[in-house]
Order: C-alpha cells, then sequence, then structure tokens
C-alpha cells in the first residue's frame, strides 16, 4: 500500500507546463515544443517521417516570418493520395481514379450543327477525331464523309469550318484514321452496288478547299460491310461483311487484293489485337467472340476461329481490347459483358457457352447492332449508349457505375469518343483562344442524329 501512494503523488507532481523529464506524458494529436513551452496540435497535412518521441518534430513557422519558397499547388494526383489510407498506391491505380472523377465532373458545354448543304436532313453514323489536331472527321447515312475543324474547351465549343470531304454510294459504316496521314472509311452497300472500302491520305491545311476523292484508292466489296478495323503496325485491312471477314494486306502496293475468312454469320464488331499485331477479334450476329490470325492460310482457317470458343446468347455489337487477353462486348439483348479469351470454362445454365469474367449491368438495348460504344486510353472506363437515348458509363475493372446516366437525348447516340489529353503528342493543350488549331480540349464527344454535344469538365 505504501508503493501504490508513492506512485500516485509522482505522477500529481507532473503538470502539462514542465514535460521535460524523461517519464513525461504524451497527449495524442499534439507535440510538445521545448523552445516555446508549450503543446501544438498536429494538422493533418503533417507527415510523420521523423521519431516525435524524440522532439524530432518540425517547428511551425511563424505567420509574420515571410519564407522565400514558392506555394506548393496540390494536384488531383496529391490529393487522392492524402485521403487514402495507404500512401503507396501505384501511379497506374492513382490514374484509373483521377479519371473517373474526371467522368463523374462531367458537364454539357455546348453543340454544333450540321452546317453542310445537301446533308442537313441526314443522321451521323460514326465520327473519328484526329489524334493531333482538333479535326473531326464524320459520315452519314446519305454517304457523306465531311470534315469538321472545331475549337473546345472548358467554356465552349465552337465550328471554325466544316465542309464535305468524300462521298459515297450508301452509309458510311466506320471511319478508322491510321496513323497522323492516312484515313480509311467504309459504306454499307444498297440493292444497286455492293459496300466499298476507300483509303486515301489526308489533307495538309492549305488544301482544305478541295475534295480529294481523286486520290482515293477504292476496293469493291461483294457483300454488305458492317464494320472495320485496322492495324497501326502492319498494313492490313479488315472488313466485317455478311458470313465473313475480308482481309485486305499491304494495301500500299498496288493491286493489293481481299483474302476472304469465313465466319458462317454477319460479323457486326472488329477489333485488332494491340499486343499480337496479326490477330483480330470478330464479334458475330449469333453471338460468337472469334479470333483469328491473318497469318494463317484462309483456307484452313476454321470458321470457328483459331482461338478459344466464346459464346454469348445474343448478337455482338461492339468489341475492345482492355488488356493482353480480355475483351469488352456488348450484346443485342442488353448484355455488357468482360471476357478472357483464355477463359473455356462451360456454362450449363443459360444459353451463354462460356462464363464471361465480369458482366455490368444497367446498359439497354434490344434492336440496335450500331450504338455509341467508347473506352478511354487508360482502358479504365467505358461509355455505352442505350436503345433509351441515354449514355452509361461503367468502370471496367470493378463493373459500378461511375456516374449517373448522362441524357436522355431527343434522339439516337450513334457514336461516342473520348477526348483526352495525350502526353506523348508533340503539341499542347492551350488555354481557351491561345491557339485554334490545336485547342481541342479534353473531355467527351458524342454524336445525337444530326448534331455533335460537346461535354467537358468546368
Amino acid at each position: 500500500m505504501q508503493k501504490r501512494s508513492n506512485r500516485r503523488t509522482k505522477i500529481k507532481k507532473k503538470s502539462l507546463s514542465d514535460p521535460t523529464d524523461d517519464d513525461s506524458m504524451e497527449i495524442p494529436g499534439f507535440y510538445y515544443d521545448q523552445e516555446r513551452d508549450r503543446y501544438f496540435k498536429i494538422m493533418p497535412g503533417h507527415h510523420f517521417g521523423t521519431n516525435t518521441s524524440g522532439g524530432e518534430v518540425k517547428k511551425q513557422p511563424d505567420s509574420n516570418v515571410s519564407t522565400s519558397t514558392k506555394p506548393r499547388i496540390s494536384t488531383c494526383s496529391s490529393l487522392l493520395n492524402e485521403r487514402e489510407l495507404n500512401p503507396f498506391k501505384t501511379i497506374q491505380r492513382l490514374h484509373r481514379d483521377w479519371r473517373e472523377i474526371f467522368v463523374k465532373s462531367l458537364r454539357y458545354v455546348g453543340t454544333i450543327q450540321q452546317t453542310i448543304p445537301f446533308s442537313l436532313s441526314h443522321r451521323i453514323t460514326n465520327f473519328q477525331i484526329h489524334p493531333t489536331s482538333n479535326e473531326l472527321y464524320f459520315g452519314n447515312t446519305d454517304g457523306m464523309v465531311g470534315l469538321l475543324k472545331f475549337q473546345a474547351s472548358s467554356k465552349a465549343c465552337t465550328e471554325i469550318f466544316s465542309k464535305p470531304f468524300a462521298y459515297c454510294n450508301s452509309e458510311i459504316t466506320s471511319i478508322r484514321i491510321i496513323g497522323e496521314s492516312l484515313i480509311i472509311y467504309t459504306s454499307l452497300g444498297n440493292h444497286l452496288c455492293s459496300g466499298i472500302l476507300r483509303i486515301e491520305h489526308l489533307p495538309e491545311v492549305t488544301d482544305f478547299d478541295m475534295v480529294h476523292e481523286a486520290s482515293a484508292c477504292n476496293y469493291q466489296t461483294r457483300s454488305t460491310v458492317w464494320t472495320s478495323t485496322s492495324s497501326q503496325v502492319d498494313e492490313w485491312i479488315a472488313l466485317g461483311a455478311t458470313k465473313y471477314i475480308s482481309i485486305l494486306s499491304n494495301y500500299s502496293v498496288p493491286g493489293a487484293r481481299f483474302t476472304n475468312v469465313k465466319t458462317n454469320s454477319d460479323v457486326f464488331a472488329l477489333d485488332n489485337d494491340r499486343y499480337l499485331p496479326s490477330a483480330i477479334f470478330a464479334g458475330c450476329r449469333d453471338g460468337r467472340l472469334l479470333l483469328f490470325d491473318i497469318r494463317c492460310n484462309p483456307k484452313q482457317s476454321s470458321p470457328h476461329g483459331d482461338g478459344p470458343r466464346i459464346k454469348q446468347s445474343s448478337p455482338i455489337c461492339n468489341l475492345k481490347q482492355v488488356s493482353g487477353w480480355y475483351v469488352l462486348g456488348d450484346g443485342m439483348d442488353g448484355s455488357l459483358s468482360l471476357w478472357d479469351i483464355r477463359n473455356q470454362r462451360r456454362n450449363q445454365n443459360t444459353e451463354e457457352s462460356t462464363l464471361p469474367v465480369l458482366k455490368y449491368y444497367g446498359h439497354v438495348n434490344s434492336t440496335k447492332h450500331q450504338t455509341g460504344f467508347a473506352v478511354n486510353s487508360c482502358n479504365s472506363i467505358v461509355a455505352i449508349a442505350g436503345q433509351d437515348n441515354f449514355v452509361r458509363c461503367f468502370s471496367i475493372n470493378t463493373g459500378d457505375v461511375v456516374r449517373m446516366p448522362i441524357g436522355p437525348f431527343e434522339d439516337r447516340v450513334s457514336a461516342i469518343q473520348f477526348c483526352e489529353r495525350d502526353e506523348k503528342s508533340n503539341y499542347e493543350f492551350l488555354p481557351d483562344g491561345d491557339n485554334e488549331h490545336y485547342n481541342k480540349g479534353e473531355g467527351i464527344w458524342i454524336s445525337i442524329g444530326k448534331e455533335l454535344q460537346w461535354w467537358s469538365v468546368p
């Protein structure tokens, strides 16, 4: 009993004003400054890089003392990092989180209407933005390919000028830009003529007043052309046709011809493998996801493809490879799934012959084979248009809905494209009004009927 009473008297003698003793009391959330002889509260932005028990804590500067260091401006990545319990997250994860915040913050900015004569009553079917300039090439249901020069920012979007670029015999089904100087586009075909593929060089800045159909290379097919894809490495172009894929290899060589690979079903969607330049992904009307290698002999290729057999219960409308083994595709029954091309697990409970890795719920479609579909540059978010005229955004990695649906729009959404900053480009995105030739903004373009809407972050 005597020892306990002595211990209590020692504790009572200690006070907050004299914590210099080795047994001084430490108050959670405060640190002691020996020079000022008082406790200070630890602020949220404090970094615990030193040992607080030894008194090696940086002293907070006085408010009346001026320093020569420049104020540090917090970036979006740094703010995200401070909110995390684990501050050592990967750069890829931070970049993905920042993209989700970017998509959540998208707001309507403005609309650009078609001003080209004889095309005002025709709906836009597809469009493509030049990778290094503010030029937009679009096709419509009348078979015209138009060129639109624009200026976009977070506050406004304006049309600099627009003009017809080329004319085809039927509806434009796809537009692709290869590199920075080559454009390809396809037409659907009609009762008088089958679909065509046209390849031509993009005009220079001084040649915008001319229509360059004379310099185009026309390739007549024997079928309806639903879609197309091309390689950014090798010289080949693939067309999705009726019950086969038409492949044009070495198209820069005069006299190049098509080779056909049978699929026994119409090919609505195509995409090239970015890790194996000779491979093609094909989405068919009967719901099969096929993989072909153009190096194989077409006569020896199976209509079921050269890879694993993947099948869903409805026609595949769009395809996009999002990593080495994963392919994202949507169906005409409102499905949106992520497939692993190595996966051959059988599904006995439904009409699907294989199980997808991940399913995304909320997409609406039952009749349209051509809908707006786009994936951002880091393959983390997909934007897809539904039959109900809404655009929905999903996280590819988790399957969660990133934001509330955009819409409803007055007409069907035929195409979507993200417009993002490219660090590898040799130009910079300048502030508003600095340079009309390079100010293309950062956001998302949506084609609704005859108009183009621009959504950006305010």
